[in-house]
């Protein structure tokens, strides 16, 4: 792995856009957005091996079971985590973890810590 974390961002929605532009003021990480279908998704996945991959639980496509189980399923070594504005700020990591964040500095944890814990 390389010294930085690639986190892939997947939606259009502002939200995602806020949580872009507040990643992308730590240097610590790599941030790489995609819009692109799912289909799409799979094969920049593929190129990019990112270390994380964070969307917007309550944005469509994503959010539907059959896309998000096809996103665990083809990605199933990639930490990947759900951020719902209605949920009272938390995300969920699909691998039944749960962090509370409020802020950007709290996603950029639980990202180190999906991505720490995924290496072990």
């Amino acid at each position: 792995m390389q010294d930085r974390p690639i986190v892939l961002l997947l939606g259009t929605s502002l939200f995602v856009t806020g949580v872009e532009a507040s990643l992308q003021e730590h240097l610590d990480l790599t941030v790489v957005r995609l819009d692109d279908a799912l289909a799409d998704i799979q094969e920049s996945i593929a190129t990019l091996r990112p270390d994380a991959i964070v969307f917007d639980s309550g944005e469509s496509p994503f959010v539907t079971l059959p896309s998000l189980l096809q996103l665990l399923t083809q990605s199933s070594h990639i930490p990947i985590i759900g951020i719902d504005l209605s949920t009272n700020a938390e995300v969920s990591v699909y691998s039944t973890q749960q962090y509370r964040v409020v802020k950007s500095e709290d996603l950029v944890q639980a990202i180190h810590k999906v991505v720490q814990h995924g290496q072990e």
